[in-house]
C-alpha cells in the first residue's frame, strides 16, 4: 500500500500530454519549413544575379578595351583575367548547372549570359539572364524574339 501511494504521487507527463506536444511541434514544423525553403530559393536567385552581374562587368570591360565581346572559346580566359573566380574550375550557378554564354563567334557584337534557373530547363520561364544590353534579371516573358535564342538549343558555351 505504501508503494502504490508513492507511485501515485510521482509527477510526470501522461502519454496524452506528450502526444499533444508532439502534434504541436509537427504543426509548427509544417508551417516553418516551407517558409525557410522559399528563403533559400530566393537567396540562390540573388546569388545567381550577383554572379552574372560580375561576369557581365568583366565582359563589358573586355569589350571597352578590345572593341568586341569575347567569343565563346575566349570566355573562360576573359573571366579569369578579370578576376572572376567562384572557387572552382568551372563556373556553375547555385543549382550546380553551368552558366551559359552565347554570342555570334564570327561577329561578337552582342551576347547573352544566363543560368537556366531553379528548374534547369531553357524553357522553364525562370531563367536568369544578362545580355549585352541588360543587367541580370529573371526571364518573365518570351514575347520578344532574341537573335541568340536559336543558339540556346544548339548548345552554347559554358564558361
Amino acid at each position: 500500500m505504501l508503494v502504490a501511494r508513492a507511485l501515485r504521487n510521482e509527477s510526470g507527463f501522461t502519454l496524452m500530454e506528450l502526444m499533444v506536444v508532439i502534434v504541436i511541434i509537427g504543426v509548427l514544423a509544417a508551417i516553418a519549413v516551407p517558409s525557410m525553403v522559399k528563403q533559400v530559393d530566393k537567396a540562390k536567385v540573388k546569388r545567381a544575379m550577383v554572379e552574372l552581374k560580375a561576369m557581365k562587368t568583366a565582359i563589358d570591360v573586355y569589350r571597352a578595351e578590345k572593341g568586341v565581346y569575347p567569343t565563346t572559346s575566349q570566355i573562360n580566359d576573359v573571366l579569369e583575367d578579370y578576376g572572376i573566380n567562384f572557387g572552382s574550375a568551372s563556373y556553375k550557378d547555385p543549382w550546380e548547372k553551368p552558366y551559359v554564354y552565347l554570342t555570334n563567334d564570327t561577329e561578337p557584337s552582342v551576347y547573352k549570359l544566363f543560368s537556366y534557373g531553379p528548374d534547369g530547363l531553357s524553357s522553364g520561364g525562370d531563367n536568369i539572364v544578362a545580355t549585352s544590353d541588360a543587367n541580370p534579371a529573371e526571364n518573365t516573358s518570351d514575347a520578344e524574339a532574341d537573335p541568340l535564342d536559336d543558339l540556346i538549343n544548339s548548345g552554347g558555351s559554358a564558361p
